[in-house]
């Protein structure tokens, strides 16, 4: 069997949740089985260290991505004339619903947002028809959520028996050593990642801005995404929270330290299609106060204590009854410990080679 993934993912990301994923996959397969990464040119930062068959890396310069994407449809074609019927072509995003090959194809679907949130979307994007057509050809379909899974049900008419959900896992405190320092001085909830629409941070801090136990008791981290725009500093400051909203942005190691010392992490998502932070989260036993969106009572289980994102009050009213509760901090970040060990890369490759195997 030969495994060739699509260039798609690792043209478009140099760091990120997605082309980790394939990263821990590839990276615990790779030993026993011929795998081709289909990137003639690559910026992807993870894959270059697997000793697989791909082409080069180069920098990350603005500007660029035409002639990569370019390059790459090329380089995929010419390496899938390769491809015979016990072949399999896994891809990794969306940009070529119509691949040619004699192998068989699977596709990894991560979340339904464009679907579900249009309207956050530019009038112009087609990644939600593409996405439908690449269901649609494939032969087999994985889902990291039993909610994207559903959705997928729901929104495209996908058959059921076609899709196999597959769960992801955290990195995080593999990559670190133990040992941690204090980054930030004050008490602090941390959010991890952008902040845009769905990811409700406007939410979160109209929610904080109206408690004053919240205001004078703990900061909010955000680690990642952009600066803080202008649009964001202006409300800040109309809530009167400007001096206690950080932006930070840094490594893996850096945010390991940030999960270590944080009261607690804070996702206050509308959707998610999996929800890695929540279990970075866990694993480095911070306690999660969470959304009930999408997928993350899915991924958090009985290790959270969650809210309705939509509703600010009740987001206010589950931190003040957790972050001033010692005793179930403590048990958040137990239960916390116990769920994320159900999750595992090792076990997310050996689901994801089943299927590949299912097929041929």
């Amino acid at each position: 069997m030969t495994i060739y993934y699509t260039y798609d993912i690792f043209n478009e990301q140099r760091y990120g949740g997605v082309s980790r994923y394939y990263f821990e996959v590839i990276k615990r397969i790779s030993a026993d089985i011929d795998v081709k990464i289909l990137a003639g040119l690559y910026i992807n930062e993870y894959i270059n260290s697997l000793p697989v068959t791909k082409g080069v890396k180069v920098p990350a310069l603005k500007y660029t991505g035409f002639i990569r994407r370019t390059v790459n449809r090329i380089f995929q074609k010419i390496m899938l004339k390769g491809a015979g019927s016990q072949s399999i072509i896994h891809q990794t995003f969306f940009y070529q619903p119509y691949i040619k090959s004699p192998g068989k194809i699977v596709v990894t679907v991560y979340d339904m947002i464009s679907e579900i949130f249009p309207q956050y979307f530019h009038t112009g994007n087609n990644i939600s028809l593409l996405k439908r057509r690449c269901c649609e050809r494939a032969d087999k379909v994985i889902a990291i959520s039993q909610s994207t899974k559903n959705d997928l049900v729901r929104l495209f008419d996908i058959s059921p028996e076609k899709i196999m959900v597959i769960h992801l896992a955290s990195s995080l405190k593999g990559n670190n050593v133990l040992q941690s320092f204090k980054p930030f001085r004050e008490p602090y909830l941390l959010f991890v990642g952008q902040r845009e629409d769905y990811k409700n941070f406007a939410g979160l801090i109209e929610a904080f801005a109206t408690s004053d136990s919240l205001r004078q008791s703990f900061h909010i981290v955000c680690f990642g995404g952009q600066p803080l725009s202008s649009n964001e500093n202006v409300r800040l400051k109309e809530l009167g929270i400007e001096d206690r909203v950080h932006n930070v942005r840094g490594s893996d190691r850096l945010l390991y330290d940030y999960y270590r010392n944080a009261v607690a992490f804070i996702c206050p998502s509308l959707y998610e299609g999996f929800g890695i932070p929540i279990l970075e989260a866990m694993e480095l036993s911070c306690p999660v106060v969470c959304s009930n969106a999408g997928s993350l009572p899915e991924v958090a289980g009985d290790a959270a204590i969650y809210f309705e994102p939509s509703e600010a009050g009740s987001l206010r009213q589950a931190l003040e009854t957790t972050l001033f509760n010692h005793k179930l901090l403590d048990d958040l970040r137990q239960r916390g410990l116990e769920r994320q060990s159900l999750f595992s890369w090792d076990r997310c490759a050996e689901e994801t080679l089943a299927v590949y195997n299912s097929l041929l």
